[in-house]
């Protein structure tokens, strides 16, 4: 994944880039007649292309990390949650015992991401990659 960013201020070898949200149009707005509205966010990227203040730079993040969290934040507690509510239902024919039981999986899920990406944020970092305009 590389997007376009500004820096907003660096310390310690760390960004604070912010970040235009891509349209759904395809960044094409002059040309959407969509009306979307553009937000920016910030983010926090290794600076590893020695980027100053004001800059425009390129950042990145490996495209499968991007997928495999994705994957573990949004469809693996649903995944969860439509497991264990119907082995429930089938064990022990009870509705609310089934919502009850999908909703402590889907929260166990949750938690248990929780705890892994506090032991493993070094691994999903973002880095300034290139810088495409010096301020």
């Amino acid at each position: 994944m590389k997007e376009k960013g500004i820096v907003r201020s660096t310390e310690n070898g760390i960004c604070i880039v912010s970040v235009v949200r891509s349209g759904a149009c395809g960044e094409n707005c002059a040309n959407c007649s969509g009306a979307c509205e553009l937000k920016t966010r910030e983010c926090t990227a290794v600076n590893t292309a020695g980027a100053s203040a004001g800059d425009v730079v390129l950042i990145e993040m490996d495209s499968r990390k991007v997928l495999k969290s994705a994957f573990f934040v949004y469809i693996l507690p649903l995944a969860l949650f439509i497991a264990c509510y119907f082995a429930a239902d089938y064990l022990f024919d009870s509705s609310v015992f089934s919502v009850a039981a999908a909703f402590a999986a889907m929260i166990a899920a949750f938690l248990s991401i929780r705890r892994f990406d506090r032991t493993h944020a070094d691994e999903y970092s973002i880095y300034v990659t290139n810088i495409l305009k010096k301020a």
